[in-house]
């Protein structure tokens, strides 16, 4: 996705806490930042993807121009979801700990 769906922050925190999972000791600095940039990239795409990938064409125009108003308040995209049957917050866990255990192998628990 062209946006990022949750906060760039947030995205880099739960990687940071993978790479430092996954590489606990000395990884040269630049090969760490390529793989959490593209880490953070792919995360935001598989959330997106999942969120809205099943949609109608004429939910993804009600959603986009929701997105392109900054000023929708949270109740607008919460009655969006409500309307269909999406449970955000669900999909949004469910995709970290699917990355997680890509990344990590295992079955991880937590985020």
């Amino acid at each position: 996705m062209h946006e990022t769906l949750i906060d760039r922050e947030t995205l880099g925190q739960f990687v940071d806490e993978i790479i430092k999972q996954k590489y606990p000791t000395g990884q040269p600095a630049e090969a760490l930042a390529k793989f959490r940039e593209q880490a953070i990239a792919v995360l935001d795409d598989r959330i997106g993807t999942a969120l809205f990938g099943n949609l109608s064409l004429a939910a993804h125009d009600e959603i986009d121009e929701l997105l392109k108003d900054p000023n929708t308040p949270p109740e607008t995209f919460q009655a969006f979801f409500d309307k269909y049957h999406i449970n955000p917050t669900q999909i949004i866990t469910d995709q970290f700990a699917q990355f997680k255990n890509e990344i990590l192998g295992g079955n991880q628990n937590g985020q």
